[in-house]
């Protein structure tokens, strides 16, 4: 009796690991899929009419958006070939004093140019605002939430880049304190967070957590002040940075390790 015993939680602790790593390396390989789609990917400053339009539920066409956060010089030699192969284009998303960091030093967080930034500007790509330090909102005094948002929207213009219709929060700080939104809704027509669930340009993706139908920032409540829990100002978007941290392999070989050890203490319950 004793040994079917162990036998079987044997044979199930394999199973539940082996199913473990399939299920992480399933995690890895899939979300990759979304590049081989066919929806066009266009930059942000051509879908303000998408999320602003309250009645646009008869189109049907699909349009994905393609950012790039912080400015990574890496973004310039490695992802916009791709873009270019392709005939795509997406938003870039600057950080002002992040600008030409490391810009003669070989290493993986060198910072693109002005250069190479109104090289993308010239050639159609969206440039978006990512602040001026990179600081987190939510950490920060009304004065300073303005001069990252604001003045960083003036940095790009001082360098003849207009257009600038988008923010992007640093660490999703604020993005859903009505007093931060306030102040980037002054200099800004959206923004977004991202690491969330992938929401619709519709801002309607939420059924349990909201029944708001537009984006629109307030409801119409008694007072209208009450911020909706999705709008035009925290459009969620998918992060692939957050996605290779939850199913990186050293995630993989942690769940594998809880797995093994969870295993174990049942293998020495039975023993006992």
């Amino acid at each position: 009796m004793l040994k079917n015993i162990i036998n079987f939680v044997f044979i199930f602790a394999i199973s539940f690991t082996l199913t473990t790593i399939l299920i992480g390396i399933t995690a890895i390989v899939m979300p990759n899929a979304v590049y081989s789609l066919s929806y066009p990917a266009v930059p942000n400053g051509d879908i303000i009419r998408t999320v602003t339009n309250n009645n646009n539920n008869n189109n049907n066409n699909k349009e994905i958006i393609l950012n790039f956060d912080d400015g990574y010089k890496s973004q310039y030699t490695n992802a916009k070939p791709i873009l270019d192969k392709y005939g795509y284009k997406g938003t870039f998303y600057i950080i002002c004093n992040y600008v030409e960091n490391g810009e003669e030093v070989v290493r993986p967080n060198a910072r693109m140019s002005w250069e190479d930034i109104a090289e993308l500007y010239k050639e159609g790509y969206d440039i978006g605002s990512h602040s001026m330090d990179h600081k987190d909102l939510s950490q920060l005094s009304k004065k300073m939430v303005n001069f990252e948002v604001g003045e960083s929207k003036q940095c790009l213009l001082d360098q003849g880049i207009n257009n600038i219709t988008s923010f992007a929060y640093p660490f999703n700080g604020a993005s859903s304190e009505a007093s931060v939104i306030d102040t980037v809704a002054k200099y800004y027509d959206i923004a977004r967070t991202a690491s969330g669930p992938l929401m619709y340009l519709h801002c309607d993706g939420f059924k349990e957590e909201s029944s708001q139908t537009d984006c629109r920032t307030y409801s119409d409540g008694n007072d209208g002040s009450k911020l909706n829990f999705v709008n035009r100002y925290s459009i969620i978007g998918w992060s692939h940075d957050a996605e290779r941290r939850d199913n990186s392999y050293d995630a993989i070989y942690h769940m594998v390790c809880v797995n093994f050890l969870y295993i174990s203490v049942i293998l020495v319950v039975f023993l006992q």
